[in-house]
Order: C-alpha cells, then sequence, then structure tokens
C-alpha cells in the first residue's frame, strides 16, 4: 500500500456521474414529494485519474505489507515470495522471511504511480 509522508490521505482523483438508480419517492406535507435512489450507478469520464492527496503536498511513501507500518527509507526491501507476489517490507520484517522469498533492495525513485479508476 501507499500514503502520503505528510498527511497520511491518499486517493485517486477523477471525474465521475452517479446516477440514482430505482427511485423510492416519499409524499409528505404540503405535496412535497421525495426521491431517493435505491443504489446509485457511477461512471467515470474517462479523463486520466491522476493521485492525489489531501495536502496537495503528494509525498508518496509505501507501508509494509506485513505489519503496515509506513516505510520512510528511501531504499526499501521488495521481498518476491516462492509464487512470485511482490511485496514490500520494513527492514524488520524482511529478516523475518523465509528462506524460499527473494529478496531485492530498491529505491522509491525506481518506481512509476499510475492511477486507474
Amino acid at each position: 500500500m501507499i500514503t502520503c509522508r505528510n498527511c497520511g490521505h491518499i486517493y485517486v482523483e477523477c471525474k465521475t456521474k452517479a446516477r440514482g438508480v430505482n427511485l423510492h419517492t416519499k409524499i409528505g406535507s404540503k405535496n412535497d414529494v421525495v426521491v431517493t435512489p435505491e443504489f446509485y450507478k457511477i461512471t467515470d469520464d474517462e479523463e486520466t485519474p491522476s493521485i492525489s492527496c489531501d495536502c496537495k503536498k503528494l509525498d508518496i511513501i509505501f507501508t509494509c505489507d506485513f505489519c503496515g507500518r509506513p516505510v520512510e527509507e528511501k531504499e526499501f526491501s521488495l521481498v518476491e515470495d516462492r509464487h512470485g507476489k511482490r511485496l514490500v517490507s520494513c527492514s524488520r520484517c524482511a529478516q523475518d522471511r523465509p528462506a524460499s522469498s527473494n529478496i531485492t533492495e530498491v529505491n522509491i525513485e525506481d518506481f512509476k504511480f499510475t492511477a486507474k479508476s
């Protein structure tokens, strides 16, 4: 997982449309009708989404896939298990990996982040 080092809140930002489906109506006093959708059908406008955060000073860091702590170092361990799954590990959790794991030291600057909605 990733997060913002500054604010801890990261998300994919895109333009969406939400259409209410299966509408329910409630007729109130004075002929006021409240219309409420049961659920929404959400679509995006197919523009390129972007990664953003609350503080607008996006500084992406990974969190350890094993313990959940933020990995503050620029260089960290990338663990590939015997099934080929690649996971980020802090230095402490990397020591606990089985011998069958392939551990590589990587730099966060080597990664390209692409948003998809």
